[in-house]
């Protein structure tokens, strides 16, 4: 039978296996690849939502405990204090940029998240206009439940926000070694 075969059809045919066995070798390295490219997107997704929300974490323990005080406090505030100014400066860019990268990280219950995380902004910014608002009035003009309500909010956002970092950890876990040990060193430092 192996009389038949001439040099040339056994040439053709073993290149053309070769071929074959090329196509495929590199078929597989591209979907390689591109599977890697979509880990490491939402790896890098995870770090810039996490690096806002930690800010805005930070900023917001900050905000609470003095706005709560100085709306408990008798005199009004003609002058903007700085140590209220500025975590608010710093929170809700934070807060902002953390949505905007959250819509386009792929995560279980990512839309009832954003949508969340997104209301809660809203509602922080108006009550932070009402506090400035209520800030330049004496204690007895200003809205009776306000300070509590402020504290109360910013509470509930700051454990929303810890239980969606805590989602986003989660999302990328196994995915990296170095990764993994750098999210367990950013969840070491957050419980202090």
């Amino acid at each position: 039978m192996l009389d038949r075969l001439s040099v040339n059809a056994i040439l053709k045919s073993v290149i053309a296996a070769l071929s074959v066995v090329v196509v495929i070798m590199l078929a597989a390295g591209a979907w390689s690849s591109w599977s890697r490219l979509q880990v490491v997107s939402r790896i890098a997704g995870v770090a810039a939502a996490s690096t806002h929300l930690f800010t805005a974490m930070h900023n917001l323990r900050s905000d609470r405990t003095r706005s709560f005080r100085m709306l408990s406090a008798a005199q009004p505030m003609l002058t903007r204090d700085p140590t209220v100014t500025e975590p608010r400066e710093a929170e809700m860019p934070a807060l902002k940029a953390a949505l905007t990268i959250l819509e386009n990280v792929e995560f279980p219950e990512r839309q009832a998240a954003v949508a969340e995380l997104g209301q809660r902004i809203k509602k922080l910014a108006a009550l932070h206009e009402e506090w400035d608002a209520a800030m330049r009035q004496p204690k007895a003009a200003r809205r009776a439940g306000l300070a509590p309500e402020i504290r109360d909010e910013i509470s509930a956002l700051i454990t929303m926000l810890d239980k969606l970092s805590v989602r986003l950890d989660r999302l990328v876990k196994l995915e990296d070694p170095l990764i993994d040990q750098l999210m367990q060193i950013k969840r070491t430092r957050r419980r202090r």
